[in-house]
């Protein structure tokens, strides 16, 4: 994986309207993990990491191993959070694709709760300007499940052109069929 062109600073967030995107500390894993046993059946259905159900001393390796990558330049994974209450609204994270190629991906799903309310758009946009503008990216790009219809919502909401369409090329985790993929991208 490519060094960034800069690291997260532990102190550095980034606020959007509603929400501030940060860094992923060890002592986050509670937060988290409430977050997602609220949107477990939902998260079983398109990640495979959620089944079985993840255990509050996976949310702590994770969140450790979130914070390793992030201070040794690898992956920035990271969490939106409430600007008043401080409570976790959605996972994210901008993920370097290529060794050779200024490339990012950004992941991300949303507590139930907080679903439909336009954070994930919100985060989204933020963060793709954080890669043209501070991470030199000339491109980022999303990848989703075909039929996971809201989350294919998002990148066409945030100027991203639909590139292609992977056939079979995943399974789907809730029930093992072959899935289809779908991938957006922006390029500067």
């Amino acid at each position: 994986m490519m060094a960034l062109t800069r690291k997260w600073d532990d102190d550095l967030t980034l606020p959007t309207e509603r929400l501030v995107i940060r860094a992923i500390y060890p002592s986050d894993a509670p937060l988290i993990y409430a977050a997602i046993m609220e949107t477990l059946p939902h998260l079983q259905e398109w990640m495979p990491w959620a089944s079985p159900a993840p255990a509050l001393a996976d949310t702590e390796s994770f969140c450790k191993h979130a914070d390793a990558q992030r201070k040794a330049g690898k992956d920035l994974i990271l969490i939106a959070v409430d600007k008043t209450t401080g409570a976790h609204v959605l996972s994210t994270g901008i993920h370097p694709k290529d060794t050779g190629v200024p490339s990012f991906e950004i992941g991300y799903w949303c507590r139930a709760s907080k679903q439909g309310q336009g954070y994930v758009t919100e985060v989204v946009k933020a963060l793709t300007d954080y890669a043209f503008t501070h991470l030199g990216a000339r491109r980022v790009q999303i990848h989703c499940d075909a039929d996971n219809a809201k989350s294919a919502a998002v990148p066409r909401r945030c100027g991203f052109i639909e590139e292609g369409r992977m056939k079979h090329h995943a399974l789907k985790p809730d029930t093992g069929d072959l899935r289809d993929t779908l991938i957006f991208a922006r390029c500067q």
